[in-house]
């Protein structure tokens, strides 16, 4: 009997420390998941702070670049196709922001870029040899075309190319081909540009096309 009363605190001694190795391991594995963790945390914290950042710069860069109190806004885009199945008028419709300052288009330039060349066109009022826009009321409310003195306000301003087709028009470059295109900007007095693309359809279907 004294052999086995041996044997039983030795197992019982290893079990134990069988155990307390078990135990340290978990601990160790434990401090270890704390760690990855907290580590996770930090580098998701800087990433959210760095996104934070980028989102406030680039907020500060939409404001900057926000709504002028004289900004023209073209809304729609027109050609007329006459004769020889190329666009020879041109009609974007503008509009204003609104609570925006009265705009008088007949003291805005536009500077048209296509195939032809280069023209700094006017209201053909004051048209010189480069050419002079047209005005016409779509939507005027008040009555005040040709300035735009409302959000409400649609107003036309036509573009002659080529020969004479619009009477009130000064003709200017040459008609837009099938595929061509052009770079329009119109420039208020107080200094603010809107910029936008005339671009001919491939194939001319019809008396007027969406440009």
């Amino acid at each position: 009997m004294r052999p086995s009363a041996l044997v039983r605190p030795t197992q019982l001694v290893c079990a134990d420390m069988g155990t307390a190795d078990t135990q340290a391991v978990r601990g160790q594995v434990g401090l270890g998941t704390v760690v990855v963790f907290v580590s996770m945390v930090i580098v998701a914290s800087i990433a959210a702070g760095v996104l934070i950042n980028a989102v406030a710069s680039e907020n500060r860069v939409t404001n900057g670049d926000g709504p002028s109190a004289d900004e023209v806004r073209v809304i729609a885009q027109r050609g007329a196709v006459l004769q020889t199945e190329t666009v020879r008028v041109v009609n974007l419709t503008v509009t204003t922001a609104p609570g925006a300052d009265p705009i008088d288009l007949r003291d805005a330039t536009v500077s048209w870029v296509g195939p032809s060349g280069a023209y700094s066109v006017t209201h053909h009022e004051s048209a010189d040899r480069n050419g002079g826009f047209q005005v016409t009321a779509r939507e005027d409310p008040s009555g005040g075309a040709p300035v735009l003195d409302g959000a409400s306000d649609r107003l036309v301003l036509t573009f002659d190319l080529g020969p004479d087709d619009v009477s009130g028009a000064r003709e200017f470059g040459t008609p837009l081909e099938p595929g061509e295109m052009a770079s329009v900007t119109i420039t208020t007095r107080g200094g603010t540009s809107t910029t936008t693309r005339v671009a001919v359809p491939r194939s001319l279907d019809g008396a007027v096309v969406i440009l």
